[in-house]
């Protein structure tokens, strides 16, 4: 019995480590296109294609060197999951846009400048395993939000057009949400939202 939980223990530390050391950085280049190209998808700013494309683990990069010609639309049309987004351009603006039916999930830091717009109309999920920052800047978020942590959260400003859900037992802090619906599924969360 000792053995089989060894071996268990053994397999989730494996996986566990393996999921935080396999993390990978990709830089848009480009310009226009669509999110699950590889083809706009670089392992270095302003470098070549690698024909890859970001997954839950994999932290993303915009900046001045991801397009040549100015200001650009990224199309997401599948539902898409990455780690850390970025945004680093000072030269011109980028949306990533998308039907109602494409969501996204991020499982770490978001860290968006003033020229990076989210217009997608799919939920979006904030769902860090570690203490994480979201920075939107001006995003007004079309979107439902759904943030499960059991962590510290500090979302800065952010204005959600629709309902931000909140679950587990995460710490909200530095943060101003302007929406037009909240739902908070833990009685402990409301307490220390509202009572503390």
């Amino acid at each position: 019995l000792k053995i089989v939980m060894m071996k268990k223990l053994l397999l989730f530390f494996c996986i566990f480590f393996s999921v935080f050391l396999n993390s990978q950085t990709l830089y848009w280049v480009g310009g226009s296109g669509y999110w699950n190209d590889g083809n706009h998808w670089s392992n270095t700013s302003g470098g070549a294609s690698i024909n890859s494309v970001p997954t839950l683990n994999t932290n993303v990069v915009f900046d001045n060197y991801s397009s040549s010609s100015g200001s650009f639309t990224i199309h997401a049309t599948n539902s898409f999951a990455l780690k850390k987004i970025t945004s680093l351009n000072n030269n011109f603006n980028i949306d990533i846009i998308s039907s109602p039916t494409v969501d996204m999930s991020i499982y770490g830091n978001v860290e968006l400048n003033e020229y990076f717009f989210i217009k997608t109309n799919g939920d979006v999920y904030l769902n860090p395993s570690i203490n994480a920052l979201y920075q939107f800047s001006h995003n007004k978020l079309n979107n439902d939000v759904y943030i499960k942590s059991t962590n510290e959260i500090q979302l800065g400003t952010v204005s959600i057009l629709k309902t931000l859900y909140l679950s587990g037992n995460l710490t909200l802090k530095n943060s101003t949400v302007l929406t037009e619906n909240i739902s908070i599924n833990n009685a402990q969360l409301v307490k220390k939202l509202f009572y503390q």
